[in-house]
């Protein structure tokens, strides 16, 4: 029996075959692309929720306890051994997440909080994604997300090293220009010993310094200004937190130090 087909009938070309290949890269490039994101979103979303579970376990521990004690240790870890801090945390930890917790006390860090000890909590997790430090933080207000960049007088995203130095006035106003304000000093502490930490993890070093690998997300301006006032005197003096030596201390609100918001 003879055959029908004439010269060349019998396969694909090459270009035909190039052809193929490149629409199954770039659908490959897509499906990944996709996934990527999905995965991304996923690990948010278990960020979020877990600090929710944070705070909430923190707080049923003030009720049976008159406190937050017990929330962190030095280090600035997630304890809490009695009300289960450490186990709603550990599944974080385990996908490459640094959470710090922080209950604000008295004796040892901030004098003018002595007799109001433990009342306070606030945690932060972060991560290390596509070149960027991003960081969630949660206190009796509510899970929010770290600006990327800094902020200028008029509440414009600048980026960090053109980081305006204003009065804490004006630093609370230019975060409320863009709908954010200005981090709890729970918050802002443990986002400063989580950045340290996260430091520590991908470069190797105990230097508060940034690396270019991790993005530009903490600059070392020494200090940053927190929302929080000073129970003492809340009409002149409030908290600031360090990121280059991680001290906490206060200062009169007319002086100029920097300011980093959350949303």
């Amino acid at each position: 029996m003879k055959s029908h087909c004439k010269s060349g009938c019998g396969g694909f070309t090459l270009i035909e075959l190039l052809v193929v290949i490149a629409i199954i890269g770039i659908l490959s490039a897509v499906v990944v692309a996709s996934l990527n994101s999905a995965r991304e979103k996923g690990k948010i979303a278990t960020i979020k929720s877990t600090l929710k579970q944070l705070y909430n376990q923190a707080a049923l521990n003030q009720v049976e306890n008159g406190s937050f004690i017990g929330s962190n240790d030095g280090s600035l870890n997630c304890t809490g051994t009695n009300n289960n801090l450490a186990k709603i945390v550990q599944p974080l930890i385990d996908q490459g997440v640094v959470a710090k917790c922080f209950s604000l006390y008295g004796t040892g860090i901030d004098s003018q909080y002595a007799g109001d000890d433990y009342l306070r909590f606030g945690a932060t997790a972060l991560i290390y994604d596509a070149g960027e430090l991003k960081a969630w933080s949660v206190d009796e207000n509510g899970v929010v997300k770290w600006d990327t960049h800094g902020v200028d007088l008029n509440g414009a995203s600048v980026t960090p090293d053109t980081n305006s130095s204003m009065s804490w006035t004006v630093s609370k106003t230019a975060c409320a220009k863009n709908g954010g304000r200005l981090p709890s000093i729970e918050q802002l502490r443990t986002l400063s010993y989580a950045w340290y930490s996260a430091s520590l993890t991908y470069t190797g070093t105990g230097s508060r310094n940034p690396n270019p690998t991790l993005g530009t997300f903490i600059i070392p301006a020494n200090y940053y200004w927190s929302s929080t006032p000073v129970l003492s005197n809340p009409t002149n003096l409030s908290n600031l937190q360090s990121m280059v030596s991680g001290n906490l201390t206060n200062t009169n609100q007319s002086n100029g130090y920097y300011a980093r918001c959350v949303r």
